[in-house]
């Protein structure tokens, strides 16, 4: 048995002064990892997570810690916080990888080893068919997988849970027991003590059955992915929603979910949003609308984004005497008495009789206008005439006295002035033409 253990590991030919990081949780599957290991030429480095929900997690550390020591073995460890906004065991997978990832750039490697094997690939795949509607999923963890600047190493993939209880055994394997895994209360247990026994009752090949299957949706999935890039580089990364809307559910989906991950890796946006997503990108109307608490879909006439909702730190400026203001990257503002030359600025001219202060800049509300000599009319509809994108409404900043809007100065709209006995000068320096 030891022969199929240590030629899983032998498929990956790990240079010699590469230090390999090991995912170690101190149960059977991790340690039998570890102790194979212990036999290879490399450096290796014990990386442990306490995942904070179980009263033994201090006491499974303290074992590793001393199983690393007595070989001389770095012991990397941590412990994960969860977040209530976010899914638990996404988080928790996100923060594990984050926390290898760190330790491999510690000890200058690439390598992240663990120990998945193939009952939990099986598992995997019943629990996302059953659960999940994201195909993607079901084509199983694959045994060399890279990930940003590291690479995931799974060389267990082919090998038995029984198969690593027998190495355990024959070679007195110390690990922990994670009472948890006898409960029925978690859906991963239910599968493997409850559900797949009774396929394998059924059908005694049942593991070879579903490894084929899962070789061919995957082939047929790379596939899929493959012209999805294509399709991409077709169109220069810039889908519009006419485009979009031809393509097969798959695709959409696929597009979708990866506007979502290169945003927030670990946004969870379930089939139903996106089902319903797609139906609303067929109406002729513009809308934004939260996919969850802070990632937002856009519609722009015929193009669609997702973007992260970043809270603006301050929506209105007061202005109570001369200054220069520095709004945005792109625009500063500057009141004075003083008229001024400046080629590449625009001006507004704001008459007044005895009092010119406070002055707002702020962002468009609901219900403002400007006046101007043929009337008034609402700044909603100016900016709709203007074709300018809906997001950009709500980013543009307005000037604004105590009753009225005086100036849009990134568009340079000025409301109707009449002369007074004075005059403040606003300028726009530096300022940039909107990208409609």
């Amino acid at each position: 048995m030891s022969e199929k253990i240590t030629q899983a590991l032998a498929q990956f030919e790990f240079p010699n002064d590469k230090p390999l990081i090991l995912a170690v949780s101190g149960g059977v599957d991790s340690m039998v990892l570890l102790h194979a290991c212990l036999s290879l030429k490399n450096k290796l480095v014990i990386a442990h997570v306490n995942h904070g929900v179980r009263e033994a997690s201090k006491q499974e550390a303290a074992f590793l810690k001393k199983f690393a020591d007595n070989h001389q073995t770095p012991f990397e460890y941590t412990t994960f916080s969860h977040s209530p906004n976010h899914n638990f065991h996404n988080e928790a997978r996100h923060f594990r990888l984050t926390f290898f990832k760190s330790i491999a750039q510690k000890y200058q490697t690439d390598s992240i080893l663990m120990a998945h094997h193939f009952d939990d690939q099986v598992e995997h795949f019943f629990m996302h068919l059953t659960h999940h509607h994201n195909t993607s999923l079901l084509r199983g963890m694959r045994p060399f997988e890279p990930y940003e600047d590291v690479y995931l190493i799974r060389p267990f993939l082919n090998v038995s849970k029984d198969d690593l209880m027998r190495y355990a055994k024959a070679k007195n394997v110390p690990y922990v027991e994670d009472e948890s895994n006898t409960s029925s209360k978690y859906t991963r247990n239910r599968f493997r003590h409850e559900i797949l026994p009774k396929f394998k009752d059924e059908n005694p090949q049942f593991n070879d059955a579903i490894k084929s299957h899962m070789e061919n949706l995957n082939s047929l999935i790379m596939i899929a992915d493959e012209y999805y890039r294509t399709l991409l580089e077709k169109h220069h990364q810039d889908i519009k929603i006419d485009t979009f809307l031809t393509w097969s559910y798959y695709l959409q989906k696929k597009h979708v979910l990866t506007m979502v991950k290169n945003i927030d890796s670990i946004a969870l946006i379930s089939d139903a949003q996106v089902k319903d997503m797609i139906k609303q990108l067929q109406s002729s109307q513009n809308f934004k609308v939260y996919l969850t608490d802070s990632i937002i879909l856009h519609k722009e006439y015929n193009t669609f984004f997702i973007e992260k909702h970043e809270p603006s730190l301050s929506s209105s400026i007061n202005v109570t005497h001369e200054q220069t203001l520095n709004i945005h990257e792109n625009l500063q503002l500057e009141f004075s008495h003083k008229k001024k030359y400046h080629k590449s600025s625009k001006y507004f001219e704001l008459w007044y009789n005895d009092k010119v202060f406070p002055i707002t800049i702020r962002n468009r509300s609901d219900g403002d206008y400007m006046y101007f000599t043929y009337g008034r009319k609402k700044i909603k509809d100016l900016l709709i005439d203007l074709k300018i994108s809906p997001k950009k409404r709500d980013e543009i900043w307005l000037i604004t006295d105590e009753k009225n809007v005086l100036w849009i100065p990134e568009l340079d709209i000025q409301s109707h002035q009449v002369q007074k006995k004075h005059v403040l000068y606003i300028y726009a320096h530096h300022l940039k033409n909107l990208q409609k």
